[in-house]
């Protein structure tokens, strides 16, 4: 990866990451939750749902690109692989809040459409990238 690319793909996932902080110093009309109702605001499921979804997805995002760097993973194999892990568990639970939250997004059915997918696609390529790695086929899993 070129070095304009690696710094503009860190530096984004850092700030997009770090994001979900602002969810506990800012008041409820803050972002997303201002555009909900006060009766889903009060839904403890959704509530539950939408939180681990944001602070998990941060997480993934936060160590994610790491993921990225050979330097890393040439180094200190033992990091990346507890990187990956974390990663891999982290969007699993996340993409599935994610899955659960869509159906409550703003913008009807093709909010929820987009948003499902998006969900879908995350939890299924990481899933597909853990068997491959698993299962020894690197080249496989640096595809995806």
């Amino acid at each position: 990866m070129k070095k304009a690319s690696w710094v503009i793909l860190s530096l984004l996932s850092i700030i997009i990451g770090l994001y979900p902080i602002l969810y506990l110093i800012i008041d409820r009309e803050f972002g997303l939750l201002g555009t909900k109702t006060v009766d889903l605001l009060k839904n403890n499921l959704w509530n539950i749902m939408f939180y681990v979804h944001i602070f998990l997805g941060g997480l993934a995002l936060l160590i994610g690109w790491l993921q990225f760097s050979k330097k890393l993973r040439s180094n200190n194999i033992k990091l990346h692989r507890g990187i990956g892990k974390t990663y891999v568990v982290s969007v699993l639970i996340s993409g599935i809040c994610g899955l659960y939250i869509a159906f409550f997004s703003t913008g009807g059915i093709t909010s929820t459409i987009g948003f499902s997918s998006l969900a879908l696609i995350w939890i299924i390529s990481t899933y597909l990238g853990y068997k491959s790695i698993k299962g020894g086929k690197i080249r496989h899993f640096e595809c995806l």
